[in-house]
C-alpha cells in the first residue's frame, strides 16, 4: 500500500507562491526544449543517464519519477519541469520515491533556487507560511564540481574504448579460431 502524501496540496501552494518570485518561469518550451533543459539540469547533478522526457500528451498532469518525466505541452515550463526533476533526483539519489516529503521538498528548494533565481530566504518564509516540511540541506543531492564531471567524462571514453578493445579482439579470436 502506498504510503500517504501528507504534504501535496502544501508543496504545490508553496510551489505556485515561490513561481511568483521567478519571472519567466511559466514561459513554454517546445518538446525538444524541454528535453535540453532536462538533460542541461541533470547533468549538474548526476552522471547517469537523465530521466526519459515523453510528450504528455493524453495526460492531464505532468509527472516525474527515476525513469521519466511526462510532460503535457502546458508542463514544457521551467517551473513545472524543475518540480517533476526534483521527483526525479529524489527518486534517483535516495532510491526511494519520497513524493512531497521533506527531502522532495529540499530537492525542489535547491532547484528553485539555483535555475529560477528565487532567493532561498523567502523561499524559507514561504514553506514556513504553508506548512511544508524541508529536510536539512545534506539530505538534498549536491551539484557535481568540474572536477567530478570531468572524471566522470573520462570513465565513460575509458569504457567505450574498453568495450571496443573487447569487440576487436572477439573479431579477431573467431577469425584466427575459423
Amino acid at each position: 500500500m502506498r504510503a500517504r502524501d501528507s504534504q501535496r496540496q502544501k508543496v504545490y501552494e508553496w510551489g505556485w507562491a515561490m513561481e511568483k518570485l521567478a519571472p519567466g518561469c511559466k514561459s513554454l518550451m517546445s518538446m525538444e526544449d524541454a528535453t535540453a533543459y532536462v538533460a542541461k539540469v541533470w547533468a549538474d547533478y548526476s552522471t547517469a543517464q537523465p530521466p526519459r522526457v515523453q510528450d504528455g500528451r493524453g495526460r492531464r498532469r505532468a509527472a516525474g519519477s527515476m525513469y521519466g518525466i511526462n510532460l503535457p505541452k502546458w508542463a514544457r515550463q521551467p517551473a513545472t519541469i524543475l518540480h517533476e526533476l526534483a521527483h526525479s533526483l529524489t527518486d534517483r539519489i535516495s532510491g526511494v520515491h519520497a513524493w512531497h516529503g521533506p527531502e522532495y521538498a529540499r530537492n525542489l528548494l535547491e532547484l528553485y533556487a539555483r535555475y529560477l533565481k528565487v532567493p532561498k530566504r523567502e523561499a524559507l518564509a514561504l514553506a514556513r507560511k504553508y506548512h511544508v516540511r524541508i529536510a536539512p540541506v545534506g539530505a538534498c543531492p549536491k551539484p557535481l564540481d568540474r572536477e567530478e564531471k570531468r572524471l566522470s567524462g573520462e570513465v565513460k571514453r575509458l569504457r567505450a574504448e574498453l568495450q571496443a578493445a573487447s569487440e576487436a579482439l572477439r573479431i579477431y579470436r573467431e577469425q584466427k579460431g575459423a
